[in-house]
């Protein structure tokens, strides 16, 4: 991601001709991690330079409470790790440019206040200064994640489908009872939809067909029970909805690309 503290950038897919103009107050977030230049102009050629450090910088106050030069730029820079267990429709259905705006049409006030301290803590450089940008910029990224939902479920936007309260009926009951031995037909009854319908409906608005989004989601309350509990592998996998222990390890090793047993292991040696 990119915040401009001052100045303006444009942000261009080095793979695609998806840009966008950035303005002090803005920040844009590159879901996917696309190669991508920074430029002070729409097109033309970019200046490469090769003096950013290859290790994590000392945290140094970065605007320095002085005057900004005329056509000076000044950007904090940094990432966004996902979760393992985050779904890849969610992730499919970001834009590639992520943005949330200080001013104009879809401003927030909220990403305005939260780079004014971002600015500040910078600027302090205060003991724990990192883990408070940490937290700020996290919150960035629902701002933004906010500002493109306000769009994204308009009745033509691209997650309009998840609206759809015949489908949300299907997904509540999912949520609430993952154990259940849930069939396409039951799931279509309880939104009130033919098999049909349903099934291709479901598709649309989430990439997965309804059994395929019930293992994955499955496989996330017992990823979440291996990292926070200390029931049996057993026990979790009847919470989630298996009988077989053996049929569960091969569904959560097939997605997660780990067994159970090493997953509990490996989260717990990062607690």
């Amino acid at each position: 991601f990119h915040v401009v503290l001052e100045g303006q950038t444009w942000v261009r897919l080095t793979d695609t001709s998806t840009q966008t103009n950035l303005n002090a107050g803005d920040f844009v977030i590159i879901p996917r991690g696309e190669a991508h230049v920074l430029s002070s102009q729409e097109s033309g050629p970019v200046n490469s330079h090769h003096d950013i450090p290859d290790v994590e910088p000392t945290l140094m106050p970065v605007l320095e409470n002085r005057k900004i030069r005329k056509n000076e730029t000044h950007l904090l820079c940094g990432y966004f790790r996902f979760d393992e267990g985050t779904p890849s429709t969610f992730l499919n259905h970001l834009p590639d440019l992520l943005v949330a705006r200080s001013e104009g049409t879809g401003g927030s006030g909220y990403a305005r206040e939260i780079v004014g301290i971002i600015q500040q803590e910078l600027n302090n450089n205060e003991t724990g200064s990192l883990i408070v940008l940490n937290r700020l910029t996290e919150i960035m990224f629902f701002c933004a994640i906010r500002q493109w939902l306000e769009n994204a479920l308009m009745p033509d936007g691209v997650l309009a489908a998840l609206a759809d309260t015949h489908l949300q009926r299907a997904l509540s009951m999912i949520h609430a009872s993952p154990e259940k031995p849930w069939t396409v037909d039951e799931l279509a009854r309880v939104a009130g939809r033919s098999r049909t319908a349903f099934s291709n409906h479901f598709r649309t608005a989430t990439g997965f067909t309804p059994i395929e989004y019930l293992t994955y989601w499955r496989i996330e309350l017992a990823r979440r029970l291996l990292a926070e509990s200390d029931l049996s592998l057993d026990a979790i996998a009847t919470k989630v909805g298996y009988v077989d222990t053996n049929a569960f390890s091969r569904a959560f090793s097939r997605i997660s690309g780990i067994a159970p047993g090493a997953y509990r292991g490996a989260s717990r040696d990062h607690l």
